[in-house]
């Protein structure tokens, strides 16, 4: 395999010498004596170069004009840089950051620290590299959103005087079309409107696909006339299925951003939503206070969340019976620059961007949190409820980030409700039931919030499992003020009482309505009537004062908060002080000796920041434990930090390589803790990354390859794995399963094929190709023969597994053979396709192999 290349730029002939003769151990090392000679090999070869390591003082141009130089150029910027300098001084090292350097060295120079951050630096690199160069869509093959914004860019530059605008197209309903005809029909559609728009567009524009049904195209003012009459002429012979949109804004200032441009076509496109005799629409400058409003409420979110601007409220929920505290209900609220942006104006943007699954987690965390806190100083422990978008329950991490919170925090599931509005029932109706199901199986009490909000019906009620049900608020003043309609109130109250469910009134602001609905034995309410929502200290204050009678008595655990903790493998009492005045507290500091080892490796805990070990140790085998460490599923994601003794310790140097950083113990204390936070940090991105990495190349429903994880997998073969044998299978009667039970169906009838092909993973490629095929390739097998007989083995398998559902499928299979890397690459799918062809319509559920 070919080394990776460092660019070394230092003017003193010693120092590069010394530099070169170990890094090229490892790398191939290309010299240069300035930052001029550096930047001139860089303009004609910077793909050759992985890291450049540069020295700060040099004659013709130095290294903070050549880090300068670097970042006017947009190809050069990527390259990693780590700044060598004979100061080490925090101002040196800030200036060096200020500049674009990635990271700093003081000299001397020591090799082993040197090649350490330079393996880290390139690996760190070339993992961010991997998820950006993700260019094309899968299903369309149009540009993805992150690269069409690029490209719009590059062509606004090159081209400043030239008129352009861009287009965001919309299918109106296309998610109700979706579940009438299936997410295949649904996707053919798709495909047709990306072939009907590279049709319809001139050579110059690009068109990329934004999200779901939405597309965008940039392409020349002049000829964006000629497409509107186009499409005005054209749709509807088309497509007669679905109501194709185009919102069109043309670009006025190019100093805006690409992402603020589309922001405005969308909007276009979204003013005519549900207007059946109007097909194209302009951004009209009326929409700009909107979007300005809402694009800077979008660019402040990320960072609220990270100041924690988003304050939890609590609203007590009282028993009308017995006037007695309940519970409550968390609230956010968007606390910026000393004034509260309402929920009314952020939670729907929220909702439609999709952040509000990220501030639905942290509004949760800070419960789970605030319980755990009221549990350790003996508080008395009230439920309280959390809102649950339709985001949260459709995101399939929903449960297990709810199952890390139970753990992380040690809080019963059943002080946690669920409040889960009433429209996201009526939508994706069998995701919902299933989620809630799976919630009340794990202890949460689950509420139907919004109730009466003009979604639903009480037939309902016969196929839903919840434990209360919320009246809209609008609903109780407008019903409970009119005799007339009061009687509904008591009769919906009346009628889930039967069911076992009981009901909350949210918005009671007057005694009349507190009456009204005692007499019709509603459980409890919430509103101003009783308590305007309480900030954290407010309410700890309000549920502090409460004593806990015999009949609600509980057991609380006195104990410190869960900190985070740093483990040191040493015998050292004295280094352990200094760590803990080092971190003063922020960290829980562990010693260990060899006594403790094994009890540590043993754990369960999951709550490690970083492991210190020390190379030198004598009481306990250094290699051992490090591997134990990495074999240990709750640490292996922990970074390892050696401490040696002495820059001239005696040790074997080879666990500096199973080590994730090594420094010299005797340090000081503010560069210790700056590196320890840096190491910290470090990791966690690389884990992020190294996760992003293995969604890109994964399906999300089978967790087998995908088709970039496919073509990654064939890249990687080398001969010796020719002869092999290709097969594509395709689960026959599904669009009838989907039609005729659902897609949850469906998609279970995939999954389950997904785990039947997957027990023989072992050395063999297996990816989900489309919607309901799959490829296997395998070297395992002698001749046709056997190449027939798995084919039939995986289809009885298969159809024997979906029975035990009560799903009706089978599958088909073409398997071919393959000689060679290139035939492989070049008839991928083409060759097979042919077999599966006949085995569908000659021998459908069974195996055909194609000898041409």
């Amino acid at each position: 395999m070919k080394k990776r290349s460092v660019l070394v730029v230092e003017d003193n002939e010693l120092n590069l010498e010394m530099l070169c003769s170990f890094i090229e151990e490892k790398f191939d090392v290309i010299k240069a004596y300035n930052g001029l000679e550096a930047l001139n090999y860089l303009k004609t070869s910077v793909n050759d170069v992985s890291l450049i390591l540069t020295d700060v003082n040099m004659p013709v141009m130095n290294g903070y004009e050549f880090l300068d130089e670097l970042k006017k150029d947009k190809e050069l910027s990527l390259i990693p840089v780590i700044v060598m300098t004979q100061e080490n001084s925090e101002s040196e090292e800030l200036l060096a950051l200020s500049h674009g350097a990635n990271d700093f060295l003081p000299k001397p120079y020591r090799p082993q620290i040197i090649l350490h951050r330079i393996t880290n630096m390139i690996k760190l690199k070339e993992v961010s590299s991997l998820i950006n160069i993700i260019k094309n869509d899968k299903l369309t093959g149009l540009y993805t959103k992150e690269y069409f914004f690029l490209r719009v860019e590059d062509i606004l530059k090159q081209d400043p005087e030239g008129e352009y605008s861009i287009i965001s197209t919309n299918i109106e309903n296309f998610k109700v079309f979706n579940e009438v005809n299936g997410s295949k029909k649904g996707d053919e559609i798709l495909t047709d409107i990306a072939s009907f728009i590279l049709k319809s567009v001139p050579q110059h524009a690009i068109v990329g696909r934004l999200n779901a049904d939405k597309f965008l195209i940039l392409m020349k003012t002049e000829d964006e006339k000629m497409l509107r009459e186009h499409f005005l002429e054209t749709v509807d012979d088309n497509f007669k299925e679905v109501y194709f949109k185009l919102g069109v804004y043309q670009i006025v200032d190019k100093n805006m951003s690409v992402s603020a441009m589309v922001d405005r076509a969308v909007i276009a496109c979204d003013s005519i939503n549900g207007k059946f005799d109007s097909l194209v629409a302009d951004f009209e400058e009326k929409l700009k206070d909107k979007l300005l409003r809402e694009n800077s409420l979008i660019e402040l979110m990320e960072d609220a969340l990270v100041k924690r601007e988003y304050k939890v409220f609590y609203q007590p929920k009282y028993d009308l019976k017995k006037n007695e505290l309940k519970g409550s209900e968390a609230l956010v609220r968007w606390l910026h620059d000393d004034k509260y942006i309402s929920p009314s104006e952020f939670i729907p943007l929220f909702e439609q961007n999709g952040f509000i699954n990220e501030l639905d987690k942290y509004v949760l965390n800070e419960v789970f949190a605030f319980l755990k806190e009221q549990k350790e100083n003996n508080v008395p422990l009230f439920p309280i409820s959390v809102n649950i978008s339709r985001v949260d329950i459709l995101k399939a991490d929903l449960i297990n980030y709810l199952n890390s919170l139970i753990e992380k925090y040690q809080i019963e599931a059943k002080y946690v409700h669920l409040e889960i509005t009433e429209s996201a029932y009526t939508d994706n109706d069998k995701i919902i039931f299933s989620t809630i199901d799976e919630l009340r199986k794990i202890g949460f009490v689950v509420e139907m919030d919004d109730f009466g909000s003009g979604y639903s019906s009480l037939s309902m009620f016969s196929q839903i499992n919840i434990d209360y049900l919320k009246l809209d608020m609008y609903f109780i003043k407008n019903e409970l003020e009119n005799d007339d309609y009061a009687n509904l109130v008591s009769f919906i109250i009346d009628f889930v009482h039967k069911k076992g469910i009981k009901v909350v009134a949210e918005g009671v602001e007057t005694y009349q309505q507190v009456k009204k609905l005692n007499n019709f034995d509603c459980d409890l309410a919430q509103g101003y009537y009783f308590s305007k929502p309480l900030n954290r200290d407010d309410y700890l204050n309000l549920i502090s004062s409460i004593e806990i009678t015999s009949n609600n008595e509980e057991k609380y655990i006195n104990g410190r908060k869960n900190k985070e903790i740093i483990v040191y493998f040493d015998n050292d009492p004295i280094y352990e002080s200094w760590l803990n005045k080092a971190f003063k507290n922020k960290y829980d500091i562990k010693m260990f000796n060899e006594d403790g080892i094994n009890e540590f490796i043993k754990t369960k805990k999951d709550n490690f920041a970083l492991i210190l070990i020390n190379p030198s140790s004598k009481i306990y085998d250094v290699h051992k434990l490090v591997h134990d460490i990495r074999v240990n599923p709750k640490l292996v994601n922990v970074p390892i930090l050696a401490l040696i003794d002495s820059p001239n310790a005696n040790f074997d140097r080879s666990i500096i390589n199973d080590a994730d950083e090594f420094m010299c113990k005797h340090h000081p204390c503010e560069d210790f803790v700056k590196r320890v936070k840096n190491l910290i940090k470090y990791h966690d991105f690389q884990n992020k990354c190294n996760l992003y990495s293995y969604e890109a190349n994964h399906d999300f429903v089978t967790s087998l390859l995908n088709r970039r994880g496919l073509k990654r997998k064939i890249e990687e073969l080398d001969n010796s794995f020719f002869p092999c044998y290709l097969y594509l299978f395709d689960i026959d009667n599904l669009k009838s399963v989907n039609d005729f039970s659902g897609h949850e169906s469906g998609d279970k009838a995939i999954t389950i094929f997904g785990n039947v092909i997957n027990n023989f993973s072992y050395n063999n490629i297996i990816a989900r190709y489309g919607g309901d095929e799959f490829i296997f390739i395998t070297n395992k097998l002698k001749n046709e023969k056997e190449a027939l007989e798995f084919g039939e083995k995986i289809s009885i398998l298969y159809k024997k597994e979906a029975e035990k559902e009560n799903i009706n499928v089978s599958c088909s299979s073409g398997c071919s053979v393959f000689t060679s890397k290139k035939d492989l690459e070049d008839n991928l799918v083409k060759k097979t396709d042919k077999g599966l062809y006949k085995a569908k319509n000659v021998n459908k559920g069974h195996c055909i192999f194609l000898n041409e």
